[in-house]
């Protein structure tokens, strides 16, 4: 069984995910959509990554002692990582509770 905090990042950085590649493929193809639809999929894929990154902070936490990983990891790891360091986290840094990973 897979520990909640892995399944719970897994879904929002998919959101999260989506949401950016929706914007960027607005910004690199701009003539797939018109103009006036233009705006409302930026304010979509906007509300998607505002979504994904409210979930990855607020839901995604250990299971024994309640720390937010998101916000730990924000705070402890460098501008490119801390998005990874959540989805790899072996084990929490403040209870050493061990996080289960497999996809059983």
């Amino acid at each position: 069984m897979v520990d909640k905090h892995v399944q719970m990042g897994r879904y929002f950085s998919g959101i999260l995910t989506i949401g950016g590649i929706i914007l960027l493929a607005n910004e690199f193809f701009p003539d797939i959509l018109q103009n006036t639809y233009k705006l409302y999929v930026n304010i979509a894929a906007v509300v998607l990554i505002s979504v994904g990154l409210i979930g990855l902070t607020s839901f995604v936490k250990c299971s024994s002692c309640g720390l937010k990983l998101m916000v730990y990891s924000m705070r402890n790891n460098s501008f490119t990582d801390w998005l990874s360091w959540v989805l790899e986290v072996k084990e929490c840094p403040s209870c050493k509770h061990q996080f289960n990973q497999n996809k059983e």
